[in-house]
């Protein structure tokens, strides 16, 4: 398992930084950014520094739950998962209401009707390549936020 940190987010397109390039994945699952190199999947991620602490810590490949034909992440305390859809990878809360999410999310992508959730990574594009950028959902409007994170591949 390797791993990776690193600090992205707004503000951090810097020359010394080396632009994250996304390989098409050789297995399902997320591709993985090429310091890992092509066909490794992200077996976990961790993720700090959002604005709402309940959103940080470490999501783990869950294979069985699929979003768009891609396997979600699942926090460790179960409280929030993650999934791709086009795109972006969005976080949203695991159960609202006493009620699973993930059905509604399922459905709802199904249908293109899709909720960005509490957070969404994007990608930003400059003079020197495409960054990550996270954006949360706090106080009623959009943030950019700068994240670290650590990802375990296989």
């Amino acid at each position: 398992s390797a791993g990776i940190a690193r600090q992205l987010g707004a503000q951090q397109a810097q020359p010394s930084l080396e632009p994250m390039a996304v390989a098409a994945p050789a297995a399902p699952g997320p591709a993985i950014v090429s310091q890992h190199g092509a066909g490794s999947r992200i077996c976990a991620v961790n993720l700090t520094g959002f604005r709402d602490p309940s959103l940080d810590g470490r999501y783990q490949i869950n294979d069985q739950l699929r979003v768009a034909g891609w396997p979600t992440y699942w926090k460790d305390a179960g409280s929030h998962f993650m999934y791709r859809y086009e795109d972006r990878l969005r976080i949203c809360e695991a159960f609202a209401d006493g009620q699973s999410m993930f059905p509604q999310v399922v459905l709802a992508t199904d249908h293109g009707q899709v909720s960005p959730g509490h957070a969404y990574m994007s990608y930003s594009l400059d003079l020197h390549g495409m960054w990550p950028v996270w954006n949360e959902f706090s106080m009623g409007k959009w943030f950019e936020v700068q994240l670290t994170f650590a990802i375990s591949s296989s």
